[in-house]
């Protein structure tokens, strides 16, 4: 076969070897020669749960090529190296071949040194590979293990590491702090078929494989005029082992692929003298094989990429043009691929926004993946570029301020982007929000009730009746609450409370009350509904005592029934800024007009003005009414124009006991607090009401991240239960509580999954005990372990080391065997959730550092079902569930949204 190739493309190979993989027994393929393997076999099942990588979506790498090239070299390889007698081909493989492939296509350093031989400064070691992951033992390792160690840990050059023939010793302190500026970002398989490995190798990234050898590759019986082997038979049935019986794997790269021939060109690691014949001159392609087409399906068990942040030294071009067919709904968005420069781009299309500091995608390191920021519109265009071609994407959109994009183009180690241009809807003059850039804005009402006001003014409103909060002066959406004595907590005359909230959104009315009554439209929608559609556009969903209103508007409203009482939440769409009118403000931005008379003056927020002069001008008539009434009742039935009897007076003793209960609740926010201890103190100590409005901080201040390096017994937000703080570590011991338990005691984030991470150490762990993450996706705290969660298990099944994954619905999944953890020594744990799609997670499993691909689980519905509430916010805690005498020290903790 000729050959005229151009090299292009990083093809990793990953070979692996079944689970004893020794050195290979002598094969006589050459005088006095040897062929030693090394790659173990990785279950397919596991393998299938590591994540998918696919391949560059654009067809064309210049605007010359609309299409793959028929024959393609990666022009970027090492020279063939020879991993000697060891089981060391997967260093050579992912380290050697790939990653200095891939680094050498953007440093162009080279691989001559100028004296005839290897650059040491231009590949990477296999040996720091091989000896980290192969347990002190030459016998072989698997190849997702040496993709994860790149990914996290990096591989030093081999200057900082020769290679010397051996499976020891481990790499030092030094050698492992060279090797980090060449950590990867990303790795992961890929799909096993010609077209897809074809565009990786185009694009100049490697394809690592596992190859199930059989003896025609070992003694292959063809040698092309390159110097290179042909392979092109196959027995599935030959072991190689007479000893073992079992089939041989080996870790190599394909390098480049021939359309011409039907074969991939595989770097193999045995050295360019494998089946030299005595007097045969070495020649471009010795120490390669070429591998047929119809092999590739029949011997490939495994195939991987890794991606980079090598970066480009000729990156794309993207420019955003100007939008246009620019509608009060819809507009075109425009941009243009300039040039590909020599990077494979795998999508394009438009972030948009109406915050322009929001265009630029997040990287997250834990999964690999680029999320568009929060408040960004991720828009995607389609088709395959000829550069320089233009693309477009119609973007529909809802508001009249203006908006923000640019254009972008995603490859593996990057994301390139063209200018921010912005457009402003049209037909909608009159707004006054056209230009805001302020986020929407919240009212409230809790507790007693302490108001705050769309504007932010804050005050307490203790009338008792029912009241106008929210009402519109375009159209008819509507909100009256309901304000009844506390007499049941002794609040002698002075407080009340929210006991109804009723809600008018078109022809639709909405009406709570505690503990768990919900009519719409005058009926009783029952116990058992999770969500109702309303008329005229809007949602009601219901999770736990929870409820969410939206309408058709975009207005939101949030109301927790309590066992006798409310408290309620208003975010309205920006188009009614200046709109609203109520008890709950104008929502004009100007806080100093809130405490308003109905149709009158602005008052002062003092005693003999809100009562009766304001609170009788936003009292409701039964003409007026929203809600609905048991037998015999009307708005008259709960009109008290004599409440509050008396201003409330709370004593210096009082409030410092009420603040005592309020700040070992957990309420942090100063707001927060001070109505909190009001209410408290205002109805002897009730400690039900501090629960009340730690609800109130969860609702409004969600934690994205948070980082315990060390822990305190005062750390108000954390809930200890069984635990003993010495030191800054933290100790669960059954022995004092079962269950044991650490408890963020604030919400986390978790609408598009987290990563957590937390060390630990025991060795004292009972049969029936299990340490585990917990997760809670509601707004309620310490649960039963029964109830609906998911769980990270550290436990001893049938006396052996095991981790599993609970699903919401209580059931064992992945369970995997693992290393003795019960030891005594400090053990690093880090999990991974992400959200692939609406009705997609995966979760991910880390330990000591290294993936554990057994625990790796993609779950298409439970984990959707139950991160379903529109805030999207949990509790996450640590655990040791029961068993006597069971303890854990923790060390340390952190959680980072996704």
């Amino acid at each position: 076969m000729r050959r005229h190739i151009s090299l292009f493309g990083i093809v990793l190979i990953a070979l692996l070897i079944n689970n004893s993989c020794k050195k290979v027994y002598e094969i006589d393929i050459a005088p006095n020669g040897e062929i030693y393997t090394g790659a173990i076999p990785l279950d397919s099942n596991e393998y299938k749960k590591i994540p998918l990588i696919s391949p560059p979506l654009i067809a064309a790498r210049t605007a010359e090529k609309v299409t793959l090239a028929e024959e393609y070299i990666i022009p970027y390889m090492p020279p063939i190296g020879d991993q000697k007698t060891t089981g060391s081909c997967v260093g050579w493989a992912v380290g050697y071949a790939a990653r200095s492939a891939i680094y050498n296509k953007f440093s162009g350093m080279g691989y001559d040194d100028g004296n005839g031989r290897t650059n040491a400064d231009a590949v990477f070691s296999p040996a720091f590979i091989y000896n980290s992951i192969n347990n002190g033992k030459d016998e072989g390792t698997y190849t997702y293990k040496a993709l994860d160690l790149v990914q996290h840990h990096g591989v030093c050059k081999w200057r900082d590491m020769p290679f010397q023939n051996s499976h020891l010793p481990s790499p030092s302190d030094a050698q492992k702090q060279k090797a980090l500026p060449f950590k990867i970002k990303n790795w992961g398989r890929i799909n096993i078929d010609l077209k897809t490995i074809q565009q990786f190798v185009f694009f100049d990234i490697p394809v690592i494989v596992v190859l199930r050898l059989d003896d025609n590759f070992v003694n292959p019986s063809q040698r092309l005029n390159d110097g290179a082997f042909l392979w092109n038979k196959y027995d599935p049935n030959a072991t190689l082992d007479p000893k073992t019986k079992k089939h041989r794997y080996h870790a190599v790269v394909i390098a480049g692929y021939s359309k011409k021939d039907n074969a991939f060109l595989i770097q193999n690691s045995w050295g360019q003298d494998w089946h030299k014949k005595a007097g045969e001159s070495l020649k471009i392609r010795s120490g390669y094989i070429w591998m047929d087409y119809q092999l590739l399906k029949l011997a490939t068990t495994e195939a991987y990429v890794m991606l980079t942040d090598d970066q480009s030294k000729q990156p794309p071009i993207i420019e955003t043009l100007a939008a246009s067919g620019i509608t009060d709904k819809k507009a075109k968005l425009n941009g243009v691929v300039r040039s590909l420069g020599d990077t494979p781009i795998q999508i394009h299309g438009f972030l948009v926004s109406e915050d322009s500091t929001k265009l630029r995608f997040d990287y997250i390191e834990s999964s690999g993946s680029y999320l568009p920021p929060r408040g960004a519109t991720y828009l995607l265009a389609k088709g395959t570029i000829k550069p320089p071609q233009s693309y477009d994407v119609d973007y529909d959109f809802v508001g009249s301020r203006k908006k923000y994009f640019r254009a972008f183009g995603r490859s593996y180690n990057g994301v390139y982007y063209g200018k921010i241009l912005n457009f402003e809807p049209a037909g909608l003059p009159d707004d006054p929000i056209a230009n805001d850039t302020q986020e929407r804005s919240t009212a409230s009402s809790n507790g007693d009730p302490h108001i705050s006001t769309f504007d932010g003014a804050s005050f307490s409103f203790m009338a008792a009746g029912e009241f106008t909060v929210l009402k519109s002066t375009s159209d008819n959406f509507e909100i009256q609450a309901r304000q009844e004595e506390v007499k049941s907590l002794n609040s002698d005359g002075t407080v009340s409370w929210n006991t109804g909230l009723a809600i008018r959104s078109n022809n639709d009315k909405v009406c709570f009350y505690p503990p768990n009554r919900v009519f719409l439209n005058g009926q009783n929608l029952g116990n058992s509904f999770q969500s109702q559609a309303l008329s005229n556009g809007g949602m009601i969903i219901k999770d736990g005592s929870t409820f969410f209103v939206t309408t058709a508007n975009q207005d939101e409203i949030k109301v927790y029934l309590h066992n006798v009482n409310l408290d309620y939440y208003v975010t309205p769409n920006q188009n009614r800024r200046g709109k609203l009118r109520g008890v709950l403000g104008n929502f004009d931005e100007q806080p100093q007009n809130d405490l308003q008379i109905q149709g009158g003056g602005i008052i002062k927020e003092i005693y003999n003005e809100l009562y009766p002069r304001y609170a009788d001008s936003w009292r409701i008539k039964q003409s007026e009414s929203l809600f609905v009434y048991d037998t015999g009742k009307n708005t008259d039935t709960y009109t008290d124009r004599n409440f509050p009897r008396n201003p409330l007076n709370i004593t210096t003793a009082q409030r410092n006991a009420a603040r005592t209960i309020c700040e070992k609740a957990g309420i942090t926010d100063p707001i927060l607090l001070e109505n909190c201890i009001v209410d408290v103190a205002s109805t002897n100590n009730n400690t039900s009401l501090a629960e009340h409005y730690y609800d109130a901080q969860v609702s409004t201040q969600v934690l994205e991240s948070f980082s315990i390096g060390g822990f305190s017994s005062s750390d108000v937000k954390l809930g200890y239960s069984g635990v003993t703080v010495t030191n800054k570590e933290a100790v669960l011991d059954t022995r004092l509580k079962s269950p044991a338990i650490i408890l963020m005691r604030q919400g986390v984030d978790i609408r598009t999954g987290f990563v957590t991470e937390f060390s630990f150490s025991t060795n004292t762990l009972h049969p029936t005990s299990c340490f585990y993450l917990a997760l809670w996706p509601t707004d309620t705290k310490f649960r039963s372990a029964s109830q609906n969660r998911i769980g990270f298990c550290f436990a001893v099944e049938n006396g052996t080391p095991t981790t599993f994954f609970v699903d919401p619905n209580g059931k064992k999944i992945a369970e995997k065997q693992i290393n003795n953890f019960i030891d005594g020594k400090n053990h690093k744990v880090k999990i991974v959730e992400t959200q692939l799609t609406n009705r997609k997670w995966r979760v991910q499993l880390f330990l000591d550092n290294m993936f554990v691909p057994q625990f790796s689980v993609d779950n298409d519905q439970s984990i959707a079902d139950m991160i379903r509430t529109p805030d999207k916010v949990g509790f996450i805690e640590l655990q040791i569930n029961q068993g006597v005498p069971s303890a854990v020290k923790v060390f340390n903790w952190s959680y980072d949204a996704l």
